[in-house]
């Protein structure tokens, strides 16, 4: 697992092996304004990757799932799949 030095991560959040939670800057000065906030009950998939050039956010109780590359904010409770992910709304919420 890697994890990008300025994550913030919330309680309860499962992450499975082989994540990667990255940030990348050109300049090393803008770094430290990437910020990738992971939520609540957020679940990351195995071999997961979040990759930015600027700051992110995986809402409350996301589920990221196995492989996929998150380049977006995920909103609470959504499921992020595929590469590039594409975002699905709740089960519960029509489209």
């Amino acid at each position: 697992m890697v994890v990008y030095e300025w994550t913030d991560i919330g309680d309860d959040v499962l992450i499975h092996p082989h994540v990667v939670i990255g940030g990348s800057a050109r300049d090393s000065k803008t770094a430290p304004g990437i910020l990738i906030v992971i939520g609540n009950g957020a679940q990351l998939g195995a071999g997961a990757k979040i990759i930015t050039s600027e700051s992110l956010e995986i809402g409350e109780r996301a589920l990221i799932g196995a492989n996929a590359v998150v380049l977006q904010s995920v909103p609470p409770f959504c499921t992020a799949v595929g590469v590039p992910a594409r975002i699905l709304p709740p089960k519960n919420q029509k489209s």
